[in-house]
């Protein structure tokens, strides 16, 4: 039998996207597992990622031809995970503090908890591609190419597109995880321009006391939390 035609083979395109979401996995994972007190961990890389699945140095270059393109994938990861968490909080509940207090606190708590990958999520260098998503900027994105300096990885595959990928991925799940903000105020029952205004305050201060918060003892974080938060329906 031709075992291109077996229908349990996955196709180029799924064993692609898996071995992509394999390497993501494994800087998510790195991301999340703090290490040993008073020992700094070491930067995320491709190379670093490769070696924590055994891979050669140059086999996530074909999903990620630069390190802003990877943090860019593990950040879109981070906010994918950041916003399924914070959707049911975003539902009324009888008997439960207001929504919006729950998404913050949530939000708050969530960053305390994962702090290195919370960090990365928020890297200086990602934001520029996300606005250059967001105002569909191509002179940047040509820029960016034109001063990629990974000559390996232009080689091996089409690499702007990968790029462009990346960062899509982030905006559409950085978007969602606001969006859970913009719901809490709505199941609040406010009129819509008071709720978004509601939620873009509440994410405000939700983001400020989580860079507080990471690294900060979950007591000390609650009291703030409780504080900051209070007036929040």
């Amino acid at each position: 039998m031709d075992s291109t035609s077996d229908p349990a083979r996955p196709s180029a395109r799924a064993w692609t996207r898996a071995r992509r979401e394999e390497f993501i996995s494994a800087a998510v994972g790195y991301l999340e597992n703090l290490p040993p007190d008073g020992e700094d961990p070491e930067p995320l890389s491709i190379r670093l990622v490769a070696s924590l699945l055994g891979k050669s140095p140059s086999a996530p270059l074909f999903h990620f031809p630069d390190r802003r393109t990877l943090l860019a994938a593990v950040a879109a990861e981070g906010f994918t995970r950041l916003a399924a968490m914070l959707r049911p909080l975003a539902q009324r509940c009888e008997g439960a503090d207001p929504p919006l207090r729950r998404v913050a606190q949530g939000y708050v708590e969530w960053a305390a908890a994962t702090p290195l990958l919370f960090v990365t999520m928020h890297e200086r260098g990602l934001a520029a591609g996300i606005a250059a998503i967001d105002e569909g900027n191509e002179d940047y994105w040509r820029r960016f190419d034109a001063n990629s300096m990974n000559a390996i990885a232009e080689k091996l595959t089409t690499a702007a597109g990968r790029r462009r990928r990346a960062f899509r991925d982030l905006y559409v799940a950085k978007a969602a995880a606001v969006q859970a903000f913009e719901d809490a105020a709505r199941a609040s029952g406010w009129p819509e321009r008071d709720g978004r205004r509601r939620a873009r305050v509440a994410l405000a201060l939700a983001s400020g006391l989580a860079w507080e918060g990471v690294g900060a003892g979950q007591a000390r974080l609650r009291a703030q939390l409780s504080d900051v938060l209070g007036d929040l329906g």
